[in-house]
C-alpha cells in the first residue's frame, strides 16, 4: 500500500512540475503582431495584413483593401492625410491577457494617431500569433 502511495505522489510531482514548466505566452509577440498588422493596414500592404490574421480576418481585410479602392476622389485628400498620421502613428500598449490555455489574448492599445483606445483579439496557431478581427464579436453575429 505504501509503495502504491509513494507512486501516486511521485506521478503527481512529475505533472506538476512539468505543468509549471509549461511556457508563458509572451506579451511583445502579442503586441508586435497587433503593431505588424496596424502598420500593414495603414500601408495599405493587404497581402502583409492576410499574412498576420486568421481565415476571417483575411475576408474583413479584402473587404478592406475592396472600399479602399472605390473611395471618392472629393474625399481622397482627407483620407490620405489620415492615412498618413496612422503611417506615423505610435501604439501604446494596454493591458494583455491570456486565457488559460495560452492560445488566445486580448490586447488593449491607444494609438497616437488620434488617442483612441481599442482591443485587439488574437489566437495562437502553431507557433504564430494571429489577429482575429471577429473574436471580439458576440457569437451568431
Amino acid at each position: 500500500m505504501k509503495k502504491i502511495f509513494n507512486l501516486t505522489m511521485a506521478i503527481a510531482i512529475c505533472a506538476f512540475t512539468m505543468q509549471s514548466c509549461k511556457s508563458k505566452p509572451s506579451e511583445k509577440d502579442v503586441q508586435a503582431t497587433v503593431e505588424n498588422f496596424y502598420k500593414a493596414l495603414a500601408n495599405e500592404d493587404y497581402a502583409r495584413a492576410k499574412e498576420l490574421g486568421t481565415e476571417s480576418t483575411d475576408n474583413n481585410v479584402e473587404i478592406i483593401k475592396m472600399n479602399s479602392s472605390m473611395i471618392p476622389d472629393s474625399i481622397m485628400a482627407e483620407m490620405s492625410e489620415r492615412r498618413e498620421r496612422v503611417k506615423n502613428a505610435t501604439l501604446t500598449f494596454g493591458e494583455t491577457t491570456f486565457n488559460e490555455e495560452g492560445t488566445t489574448a486580448e490586447v488593449t492599445y491607444t494609438s497616437s494617431a488620434d488617442g483612441t483606445t481599442d482591443q485587439a483579439y488574437l489566437v495562437k496557431e502553431g507557433d504564430k500569433w494571429l489577429i482575429d478581427l471577429e473574436g471580439g464579436m458576440p457569437a451568431g453575429e
